[in-house]
């Protein structure tokens, strides 16, 4: 299995929606120059952003980590939270939808 780059995600949702750039940045509340930059690789999006475009686009989207890294993933994900926890006593990102399914797949490539 091949990992696509941001660009050719972008790119690859935008295309298979029959969207131009115009519409895919007025669906994402972004602009046409952003999507292009995203597309050609000049700039990277941040995950936060890819998500909205990639949705924006009609796209189911999942971040999951790569299992090569997933042992290190795991043990910064207990770390954050327990970093936070003893701070706040809630984790930022519990009310993430991904938050969960991001710890599990981590924990299960540890």
């Amino acid at each position: 299995m091949s990992v696509e780059s941001a660009a050719q995600m972008v790119y690859s949702a935008r295309t298979g929606a029959g969207l131009s750039q115009a519409e895919l940045a007025r669906r994402a509340h972004t602009s046409r120059p952003a999507i292009a930059r995203y597309e050609s690789g000049s700039t990277e999006p941040t995950l936060p952003v890819l998500r909205r475009i990639l949705q924006a686009a009609g796209a189911d989207v999942k971040f999951v980590p790569n299992p090569d890294q997933g042992r290190r993933v795991a043990e910064v994900c207990e770390l954050a939270d327990a970093i936070v926890r003893s701070r706040s006593g809630s984790f930022p990102f519990d009310d993430s939808p991904d938050w969960p399914v991001f710890k599990n797949i981590a924990k299960q490539n540890a």
